[in-house]
């Protein structure tokens, strides 16, 4: 009911409020309040995705064994009432890394890529590769960044996980093919009017390099 969704926006707001708060003084008696507040708005109106956003944001500041499980929880959710929407996309991404499911992570947070700002890129770009790295199956992400950046062939978030997983993959299983694919981003970085001059001398030196 109306009144109910009325009730709830003012508890969400105020869990907006101390989850400032916490945020300003890291005061747990405002997370566990807000925590409250954000559940309570959860309650009344559970068809309101910020509502489940909040909540989740919540738990992921929370370090109690439950607390990534019940971050999911709220987050997919979220995400059900709105699967278009980047943020709640990232939050979910973020939390199954935190529970170290690779593959789902991966799933969320790969397709973000595509239209990243610089912010968010600098954000996902390290999560990205070090899923592919620590789980061992960078060549693996080779081609899975490489089915992307087919399609988006332009795209500097893209050519710069495809770019360090080539390296990567090359010095711990080198052969011609990955050789060759290195030299054809090496070309494609030099060409690359719109990266920034600083991002193009690193990937030369850290990564191409080498190879060249």
């Amino acid at each position: 009911t109306a009144a109910r969704r009325q009730l709830a926006a003012r508890f969400h707001a105020r869990a907006v409020t101390l989850f400032q708060q916490y945020a300003d003084t890291q005061e747990l008696a405002s997370l566990k309040q807000a925590a409250l507040y954000a559940a309570w708005a959860c309650d009344l109106d559970p068809d309101s995705a910020a509502h489940w956003v909040m909540l989740g944001q919540i738990y992921l500041q929370q370090s109690d064994r439950n607390a990534l499980e019940n971050a999911d929880y709220a987050l997919s959710n979220a995400y059900r009432l709105a699967p278009d929407d980047r943020f709640v996309t990232l939050l979910l991404g973020e939390t199954h890394l935190l529970q170290r499911r690779v593959y789902s992570a991966r799933d969320y947070l790969l397709p973000l890529l595509v239209d990243a700002d610089q912010a968010l890129a600098a954000r996902l770009i390290p999560q990205l590769v070090s899923t592919y790295v620590l789980n061992g199956d960078v060549a693996q992400g080779v081609n899975q960044v490489f089915a992307y950046f087919s399609e988006y062939p332009q795209n500097i978030p893209l050519a710069t996980v495809y770019t360090i997983l080539l390296a990567t993959e090359q010095r711990v299983a080198p052969n011609t093919q990955l050789e060759a694919r290195l030299q054809q981003m090496n070309g494609w970085w030099r060409r690359q009017q719109q990266a920034p001059a600083a991002l193009k001398e690193y990937m030369r030196q850290t990564y191409l390099e080498p190879q060249s």
